[in-house]
């Protein structure tokens, strides 16, 4: 469901209600953006790569935390 939409629909349910609630107090405007144009939001949509087989091929964009071993 679109953000532009939830935030302006008065009956909406479960996660899209909650976050409605938590949005609607900071006065929040989004605005409806065409993929084509938009390209930082496309690439925050996509699926995080999670194997350490792309660690050799990316390296500048691999980061493992020391602690939990968990990749930033």
């Amino acid at each position: 469901m679109p953000s532009t939409f939830f935030l302006k629909s008065p009956n909406v349910e479960g996660i899209y209600a909650r976050w409605a609630k938590e949005l609607r107090p900071i006065n929040i405007r989004i605005i409806y953006i065409e993929g084509k144009r938009n390209k930082v939001v496309d690439a925050l949509s996509r699926t995080i790569l999670t194997s350490n087989d792309y660690t050799d091929e990316f390296p500048e964009y691999c980061h493992v935390d020391q602690i939990t071993g968990e990749w930033i």
